[in-house]
């Protein structure tokens, strides 16, 4: 039998083919019949049906895995010899390797693996091929209600204050799967397994944190986990230090976590309490789309709390969002451009966001392909317009000449109704008069009613 364990390993499919007798099978019969009269050859049967197990076309392709796993999830698990066990948990996990074969595997393989770990938890090689796979198994929807029926989240819990960095990086790999499942979001919650009191968020393994982080962001979706990160004090900041991480990976997964908790208005004051507004003008700077996508997405959410305003404007953070204006990506723009307008919206801070800059960019965001980014621009404008001191100052920019370029007949109907209204704002204060006639503006609005005009504006 340890023979065959060690051909196993090397052999290919080919060569087992050239074999006359049904391995498997006779295999199962020793381990079978020998769990109380051979429990020596039961094990190393085990042993080498686990090697064998990982030549998966093999196995898929003459046997039916199903009812080897089932024998192995009986008597075999239950045995109190360690050493059976763990080359029970070995073959397990090989079992679980293959997709066709994971994704045929019984449910109720789940019980007595995590059966496995709350009493063997003391056993670093069971526990690990127990949450390997588990891990495997988790991957595919079908088998994640189970492992939470089971209890498994709750035994995985438990197991993370004494893992050593290899399982807890399946741990984290199993919670992820999990909180992609909706319907099991609440479980997860309930259990405290991703809070800033698991060592998770501390790790120094990238996989780990960024798995554990991809957990966080999709349970954040859930408003009761956003209400329970509002009120633990610790969570911005551990959350802060995986942004001194240099993994671009776990960057995008905590702007993520960051994005879905600021949701919750309630969030915002310890946010920026932690020094937050400078941890996303760091991760601006990330030349990852999805990073740059979600620290928008934390500006918009925050500009739209008018309290977060007087913070928006102090140090540069506006500078920060101009640039994410001009990136490459439009709904970055669109997010970038909306967070400026909804800050505009603010009678405190209109002048300054206008000035010196912002008037500028509101006319090159003007110019922007995507429809919407012009909409915000040219919002943006109208805000300013509604300013006494900015409409003399708009008019001496020309941005009167720039809205006319807009109202003809090739533009959206919308852009075109909210151009006019600019200027419209802006002709209601009589110093403008005189430059809007030099400069033909009064003119090219007649002719435009005369000709161009749609009876909607």
């Amino acid at each position: 039998l340890i023979g065959l364990f060690n051909m196993f390993l090397e052999v290919t499919t080919d060569e087992l083919q050239k074999f006359d007798i049904e391995i498997p099978s006779i295999l199962a019969s020793i381990m079978k019949d020998g769990v109380k009269s051979d429990p020596l050859s039961s094990r190393y049967a085990i042993l080498a049906f686990g090697a064998l197990a990982i030549n998966c076309e093999y196995l898929e392709t003459n046997f039916d895995p199903i009812s080897y796993a089932t024998l192995l999830a009986g008597d075999m698990i239950e045995t109190e010899d360690l050493e059976t066990r763990l080359y029970t948990c070995y073959a397990l996990n090989k079992l679980s390797s293959s997709e066709s074969m994971a994704k045929k595997i019984d449910n109720d393989l789940i019980g007595p693996l995590v059966k496995l770990l709350v009493h063997a938890s003391d056993d670093r090689h069971i526990c690990a091929h127990s949450v390997s796979a588990l891990r495997k198994l988790c991957f595919y929807p079908r088998h994640r209600k189970a492992m939470v029926d089971k209890g498994g989240i709750g035994a995985l819990c438990a197991l993370t204050c004494r893992a050593d960095p290899d399982i807890l990086r399946e741990i984290s790999a199993c919670f992820l799967y999990i909180s992609l499942t909706k319907d099991l979001v609440f479980s997860l919650i309930a259990s405290r397994a991703l809070h800033s009191d698991q060592i998770f968020l501390l790790s120094q393994d990238i996989e780990t944190l960024r798995m554990a982080l991809g957990a966080m962001a999709n349970m954040a979706e859930d408003l009761t986990y956003q209400a329970a990160l509002t009120v633990d004090s610790a969570f911005f900041s551990i959350l802060s230090s995986t942004i001194k991480n240099r993994s671009v990976a776990v960057h995008r997964e905590s702007c993520r976590v960051l994005s879905n908790v600021l949701s919750c208005e309630a969030a915002h004051a310890l946010f920026k309490e932690e020094n937050g507004l400078a941890k996303l003008s760091f991760l601006a700077k990330s030349a990852d789309r999805e990073c740059k996508l979600n620290v928008a997405l934390c500006f918009w959410k925050l500009a739209s709390n008018y309290s977060n305003h007087d913070e928006l404007m102090a140090d540069g953070y506006t500078q920060t969002i101009f640039e994410l204006a001009r990136c490459k990506d439009v709904e970055t723009r669109r997010l970038a451009v909306s967070t400026l307008l909804a800050i505009s919206r603010n009678e405190t801070y209109k002048i300054n966001v206008a000035q010196p800059d912002g008037l500028k960019a509101a006319i090159e965001f003007l110019a922007d392909d995507d429809l919407l980014v012009k909409l915000c621009a040219v919002d943006i404008l109208r805000q300013f317009s509604l300013s006494n001191r900015l409409k003399i100052f708009m008019v001496q920019e020309n941005v009167a000449e720039v809205l006319l370029k807009y109202t003809n007949k090739g533009n959206q109907v919308a852009l075109v109704g909210r151009c006019i209204t600019v200027l419209a704002n802006l002709s209601s204060h009589r110093e403008n008069h005189c430059k809007l006639f030099e400069s033909g503006v009064l003119l090219s609005l007649v002719d435009f009613v005369n000709h161009d005009c749609d009876s909607r504006i």
